[in-house]
């Protein structure tokens, strides 16, 4: 009897563990198409991100282009000056 007993118990805990079991294969899953759904959404997101980001290089650019060409203005007005000092 002692040992139906011990069998009894030992057959308890296995379906206690193959309830779990099914419990963790279900987050599992969870987490899973948790994750899918996040790869999903990441080419969009990387895609906005890049966008914005040629976007605020576009900016940087013209601001460049017009510093360089307000630059090269005042070089040829100091250029103009000096040569009139100079003569």
């Amino acid at each position: 009897m002692e040992m139906e007993a011990k069998i009894d118990l030992i057959l308890s805990k296995l379906e206690g563990l193959e309830k779990g079991q099914s419990s963790l294969h279900q987050e599992v899953a969870k987490i899973k198409e948790a994750v899918f759904r996040l790869e999903d959404s990441q080419p969009q997101d990387i895609r906005a991100l890049l966008e914005s980001m040629s976007g605020k290089l576009d900016s940087f650019r013209y601001d460049m282009e017009f510093i360089v060409e307000k630059q090269a203005i005042q070089d040829m007005k100091i250029n103009r000056i000096e040569k009139r000092i100079q003569s």
